[in-house]
């Protein structure tokens, strides 16, 4: 660790004590009113009317989401295994504003903090210009963001598949809000109480299925592979359950605030249970003792988790939130910010071994997506992979797949890249950028062996019968991202696509002779931006000015 990094650790460390301090024998108080923050701010970005205005301008509740792991750890452990109860009431102003802004004062550590950490890989360059003034240059981060835009678009049309249900879903509104006007009721004259029915839950819950549709986590391994005994898909189902109540609970919530004067979102997003009670539904719906355990432990953010999540600069996604011995709460920010990815982390954390078994299934997983995306008649993608051998018959190296365009006789030769999200983690970042870099010795045993022939050569050595005459290209697609901002060092000899990108290009224009269109495009990260931005942020005892050009 730097010392600019090292520097801001020690401001925040100081900064929570200070604040745990402060709040001594409110702490349940407190986290419940942090939790409620959460709460708001994700609703505000995933339901709001204008949802899209305010995740494009509402730093403020940008801050509080990235907040969220640094602000609740010390509370969580706290208040780990205190047998104590739930001190449930309304919000108070004072209570709210307090907590909002000790959100968004974490979240501006974490930022800066990440910006500081970006120093050891290369990404930034820091300088104390005097003991209390940093000043951290960095480039823009271009092609990080080009590739979460596409990513993000990817998801979006997997959506869309589910669209004419989702419209028949939506016609049935009225009734289900009818439904909803019959059990759920004030409670106290500030909370919300309710008897769900089973026929709305399982509305909800088949939204919760749609919505979930394209999440890059629910995907990361094939549905078959056994982690902990329980097949992938099995656990998440378990995510989507989880989420689907969520969505209930929201719809409970929004439905009685605007048919009732006076009541607070604030106060009706976020609910409480005791954790035999969790147990209990989950055991209602069909789970063994045992698993209910594990699916509610996966399910979890505690003191652990929380310090997980602050090291990797992630935002937690939980559907429980520890709250010592008996009682967890239940927000809503987990599930409507990302509905699987909480789990996901969590069984690749705790059932590794199983989950570096399955990761090879990718493969198989992603040829198949290459055919259903490039399909017959036009294209040709074998079942299979290949290996490639030298004139003197030892191994080469393998091909993961090859695409023959039928149309142009051009073949493509693809070595696919499948690895594990790196999220907002920079340490995941830089190890992900280092293995798609190990390509380029790929790129070049393959451009040896082509030797200058012909699509149609190199079709018939692979046993592909004849094809035509333009040269091969080579192409390396990764699943999630291929270009890292401020990478130069990728073989141009090849193209260097992502999976989203490339069907985003593909799905534009799908009459496009593609391969002809990514061997005009070969390249590899670059600048596109001069101008230089400068952000400074106020930390406690310290000026630190950001320069991005």
């Amino acid at each position: 660790m730097h010392r600019a990094e090292k520097t801001i650790v020690s401001i925040r460390t100081e900064y929570l004590a200070r604040t745990a301090a402060n709040w001594r024998g409110y702490e349940r108080q407190f986290l419940i009113e942090l939790v409620r923050g959460l709460d708001e701010a994700s609703f505000a970005f995933t339901m709001a009317p204008n949802r899209a205005q305010l995740v494009r301008s509402d730093g403020a509740r940008h801050l509080i989401l990235l907040g969220a792991a640094s602000a609740l750890q010390p509370f969580l452990e706290k208040l780990q295994q205190d047998s104590g109860g739930v001190p449930w009431g309304p919000t108070s102003p004072q209570f709210s504003s307090v907590a909002d802004q000790h959100l968004m004062n974490c979240g501006r550590l974490a930022v800066v903090q990440r910006l500081a950490a970006a120093e050891q890989y290369g990404l930034a360059e820091a300088t104390f210009v005097s003991d209390n003034h940093l000043v951290l240059e960095m480039a823009f981060d271009d092609d990080d963001v080009e590739e979460r835009k596409a990513g993000a678009w990817l998801s979006d049309l997997a959506r869309q598949r589910f669209s004419a249900i989702e419209t028949r879903m939506a016609a049935q509104k009225a009734e289900v809000a009818a439904k909803i006007d019959r059990y759920a009721s004030v409670h106290d004259g500030w909370f919300l109480r309710y008897d769900p029915d089973e026929e709305v839950m399982a509305y909800h819950n088949d939204f919760a299925e749609i919505y979930s549709a394209g999440t890059a986590e629910a995907d990361a391994l094939p549905g078959s592979a056994l982690l902990g005994g329980r097949s992938f898909a099995d656990w998440n189902g378990s995510s989507i359950s989880a989420y689907g109540r969520v969505l209930h609970h929201i719809a409970c919530a929004t439905r009685l605030k605007a048919k009732t004067q006076g009541l607070g979102l604030r106060n009706l997003l976020t609910v409480f249970a005791r954790k035999d009670d969790i147990a209990a539904v989950w055991q209602q719906s069909g789970e063994t003792a045992e698993w209910s355990e594990q699916i509610i432990a996966g399910l979890s953010l505690n003191a652990d988790t929380a310090a997980i999540c602050e090291r990797d600069h992630e935002l937690p996604l939980p559907y429980y939130v520890d709250f010592g011995r008996h009682f967890v709460l239940l927000p809503i920010f987990g599930g409507v910010m990302n509905a699987s990815a909480g789990l996901t982390w969590h069984l690749r954390r705790t059932f590794r071994r199983d989950w570096d078994r399955a990761v090879g299934g990718r493969e198989e997983v992603f040829r198949e997506n290459l055919q259903e995306l490039f399909a017959p008649p036009r294209y040709t993608i074998p079942d299979r992979g290949f290996r490639i051998r030298r004139k003197d018959g030892t191994e080469l190296t393998d091909i993961d797949a090859v695409l023959l365009d039928n149309k142009t006789g051009r073949l493509g030769l693809v070595q696919l890249k499948w690895p594990d999200i790196h999220g907002r983690s920079l340490a995941e970042r830089n190890s992900r950028r280092v293995n798609l870099l190990k390509a380029n010795e790929w790129v070049s045993r393959v451009f040896e062996w082509i030797d200058g022939r012909s699509s149609g050569e190199i079709s018939t050595a692979l046993g592909l019968g004849p094809s035509g005459s333009a040269p091969p290209i080579l192409l390396v697609l990764a699943r999630h991202a291929a270009l890292f901002s401020g990478e130069t060092g990728y073989d141009l000899r090849a193209h260097w696509e992502s999976w989203p990108r490339l069907v985003q290009r593909y799905r534009n224009n799908p009459e496009t002779d593609i391969l002809e269109v990514l061997a005009r495009s070969r390249r590899g990260s670059k600048s596109r931006r001069r101008t230089t931005s400068i952000d400074v942020h106020e930390l406690p005892g310290l000026t630190v000015e950001v320069r991005l050009s």
